[in-house]
């Protein structure tokens, strides 16, 4: 399962009460939970901690040969354990890694 540290909050609080970081690790944690295949995840390191990021990455890359992840995101932290990468470049996809 995906480690996600929460510091000191309760984890009883209401979301909305958390900061946008802790409600996108909330969020993780629903999604990945499900154990649902594929898993769609639109930026998700958005808002997190460089630890939680880390966290999320080596989860994805001990999952992805048996879950197929669909990740919308500007960074480069998937690129090593991308099975294929395109970038959409003057309203076209392109290729980048296949």
């Amino acid at each position: 399962m995906l480690h996600i540290d929460f510091a000191q909050k309760k984890i009883n609080e209401n979301v909305r009460n958390l900061s946008f970081g802790e409600q996108q690790k909330v969020n993780l944690l629903r999604v990945l939970s499900l154990h649902k295949n594929p898993v769609l995840l639109d930026e998700p390191f958005t808002n997190l901690d460089q630890e939680t990021i880390h966290s999320l990455v080596d989860y994805i890359a001990r999952h992805k040969d048996d879950t197929a992840f669909l990740i919308i995101c500007h960074s480069d932290e998937l690129d090593p354990i991308a099975a294929r990468i395109y970038r959409i470049e003057d309203n076209q996809i392109k290729t980048i890694k296949s």
